[in-house]
Order: C-alpha cells, then structure tokens, then sequence
C-alpha cells in the first residue's frame, strides 16, 4: 500500500466513523480536507480556465476580452464592504444577460420537449409515455373539476406522477449504493483482499 492509498483509506475510515460516532474529531477533518481540495480544485480550474480563454487571447490582440475579464474581477469586490457595491453591476450584467439568453432559447426548448414527448405511436411504449404526459397535465388542469371521468383519469395521471418520484428515489439510492460499492471495492484492493 503507498502512501496515497493510506491517505485514501484513512480519509474514508474517518468519514464512516460518522456512522458510528455522529459528529467527531476525525470526520470533522476529513469533511473539511474534502471541502478545501475541492475548493482549491475549482479555483484552478476557474483560474486555468480564464488563462486559456481570455487573457491568452488578450495578449494575442483581442481587447475587447478585457471587460469581461475586468468585469469577472469585481465580484471579488464582494469581499470588501466598501467597494461591494461595485459588484452589484457586475452581477447585474450576468443575470441580465444569462435572462436574455434563455428567453431566447426557451421557444426552441418547448418545442423540442413536445417533439420528444409525442412520438411515433405504433410502438407501445409510445403510447404509454404519450398517454402519461396527457394524464399528468389532466390531473394539474381537471383535477378540481367534478365528476366520475375526470376523477379515474386525475388518479391515472397521479399514479404516473408517483411512479415518476418513486424511480427517482430508486435511481438516488442506487447511485449512492454504487459510491459506497465503489469505496468498498478501493478498501478491498488497498489491503490487498482482491
């Protein structure tokens, strides 16, 4: 075993001791050596990121570059309480413009979903999937109204709901399933067991 690996197996022993022991000593440090590297992880990215997109390009002669980079530089003015207000713009500009962008796009978004949705319906499993969506939207538009037909089709349209919430449970639970099988696994390989 080399020393990443007794760095890896230390590191998941002590977060499993939260199972053990809640809140304690050890967990405590791994969760915040977890959260530092993945922070130091991201700034480097976000930091090589900007390089290779921007100022390379700067320096290569494109100078209209350098409003967003100046622009992207005064969010780091939140951290001062004097000059926090110079961030304000900044942020104003990016959801202004990340706003523009989606209601530009929405139009084409809705139509691809309903496209997707109704689809070829001499296979089964398309009628299914198109049936459901008809049921869901009848039990959020009819489910009020009264009457026996309405009542059947409102109940369809929210057992297609559940069975929607229930996959979603099952696909969280299998996914996590699948990170503890995975940490197992390196425990199993790091001791030399497989």
């Amino acid at each position: 075993m080399d020393a990443v690996q007794l760095v890896g197996v230390i590191l998941v022993f002590a977060i499993w001791s939260y199972v053990i022991y809640k809140e304690n000593i050890a967990y405590s440090f791994a969760e915040k050596t977890f959260i530092g590297v993945t922070v130091g992880h991201s700034v480097m990215l976000g930091l090589t990121a900007m390089w290779n997109q921007n100022i390379s390009k700067v320096s290569a002669g494109n100078l209209l570059l350098i409003i967003p980079i100046l622009l992207g530089f005064t969010y780091l003015l939140r951290l001062s309480p004097k000059y926090t207000w110079i961030s304000r713009y900044a942020t104003g500009i990016h959801i202004g413009t990340v706003l523009g962008m989606a209601i530009c796009i929405a139009p084409i978004t809705i139509n691809s979903y309903i496209r997707a949705t109704f689809l070829d319906l001499r296979n089964p499993n398309n009628i299914v999937i198109v049936g459901g969506a008809i049921l869901v939207i009848f039990y959020y538009f009819f489910q009020r109204k009264p009457g026996r037909i309405s009542d059947i089709l409102s109940k369809v349209g929210r057992a297609y709901i559940m069975i929607n919430i229930g996959s979603s449970a099952a696909g969280t639970l299998l996914t996590r399933q699948a990170y503890l099988t995975e940490r197992v696994s390196f425990l199993l390989k790091a001791f030399g067991i497989i």
